[in-house]
C-alpha cells in the first residue's frame, strides 16, 4: 500500500463538503488532490463508461492536434495527466524526446507508471500547474485534459502555461465547459449529476464519489469566456472543437510573443 493510500485509509469523499471545499482556493486545491488520489484506481475505465466511450476519442484529437507540425526534438508536457492516457498518446509521436506528464496526485501518478508506453519515453513529475517547476519559455507544446476546470483560480494556471511556452508554442485543452442554453445546461448537468451517483456506488460504493464533476462545472465558465480568458493571457485562439453542445471542447492556443 503507497503512502497515499495509508494517508486516506477509511476516509471517503462524502466526509467533506464538495460546496465547503471549493468555497476558497486553499480548500479546493487540497480537495482536489485526496479526490484523485482516491479516484486513480479504476479512473479510467469509469471515464470510459461515464462518457460511453467517447473521451478516447477526444483524447485521441488532443494528441493529433498537439502532434501536428511538432519538431522531433522539441519539449512536450502534459499537465493534469492523471493515468498517462494523453502523455503516453503523445509519446508515440516524440520518439526522439521524452514527454514529461505533471500532475499533482500522486496516486494518479502510481497508476501512470504502472501503464507502459507502446513507443517513446513518458517521464512523469508531481507538480502544481500554477507553479510549474519549468524555466520561462522552455516548453514547445502543453496539452492539458480535464484541468483548468478544478484548480483554485483557472487564469493563474492560464498564465503559468503562458509563461513556460515559447512564443509560438502551442497548447491543447480538452475540459468541460458550462454550455450556454439554459434548458441544454440544465439536462447536461443533470445526466452528470445522476451518472456520477451511479458510478460512485458502483466503483467506490459511494453515490457521493463524482458528485464533484457537475458541480465543478456550475462553477466554471463556459466556452466562449475560456477563449476570452485565453487572449487576455497572451494565447491567440487557433481552432475550437466543441462538443456535446458546447458541454465539452478541444481548444488550440498558440502562445503570441
Amino acid at each position: 500500500m503507497s503512502l497515499f493510500r495509508k494517508r486516506y485509509r477509511g476516509q471517503r469523499l462524502r466526509d467533506f463538503s464538495v460546496r465547503e471545499s471549493y468555497s476558497n482556493p486553499r480548500s479546493r486545491q487540497q480537495y482536489v488532490t485526496f479526490m484523485f488520489d482516491l479516484l486513480a484506481p479504476g479512473y479510467d475505465l469509469f471515464t470510459r463508461w461515464f462518457s460511453f466511450g467517447m473521451d478516447q476519442s477526444w483524447k485521441r484529437l488532443v494528441v493529433e492536434r498537439a502532434a501536428s507540425g511538432l519538431a522531433p526534438d522539441a519539449a512536450v508536457i502534459d499537465l493534469a495527466c492523471g493515468t498517462g492516457e494523453i502523455a503516453r498518446g503523445l509519446a508515440e509521436r516524440q520518439p526522439n524526446r521524452a514527454v514529461l506528464g505533471i500532475d499533482l496526485s500522486g496516486e494518479m501518478l502510481v497508476a501512470a507508471h504502472a501503464a507502459r508506453s507502446t513507443s517513446g519515453t513518458v517521464e512523469y513529475a508531481r507538480g502544481d500547474i500554477c507553479a510549474l517547476p519549468l524555466l520561462s519559455g522552455s516548453v514547445d507544446r502543453i496539452t492539458i485534459g480535464y484541468g483548468f476546470r478544478n484548480l483554485p483560480d483557472f487564469r493563474l494556471g492560464l498564465a503559468e502555461t503562458a509563461r513556460v511556452l515559447k512564443p509560438g508554442g502551442r497548447m491543447v485543452v480538452l475540459d468541460f465547459f458550462k454550455p450556454r442554453p439554459p434548458l441544454w445546461r440544465a439536462v447536461f448537468l443533470g445526466y452528470l449529476q445522476i451518472a456520477g451517483s451511479l458510478g460512485g456506488w458502483i466503483w467506490h460504493s459511494d453515490a457521493t464519489t463524482f458528485n464533484y464533476i457537475a458541480y465543478s462545472i456550475r462553477h466554471f465558465v463556459g466556452l466562449d469566456e475560456f477563449v476570452r480568458s485565453l487572449e487576455s493571457e497572451g494565447f491567440r485562439t487557433v481552432g475550437v472543437h466543441p462538443r456535446l453542445g458546447g458541454g465539452i471542447a478541444i481548444v488550440e492556443a498558440e502562445r503570441l510573443a
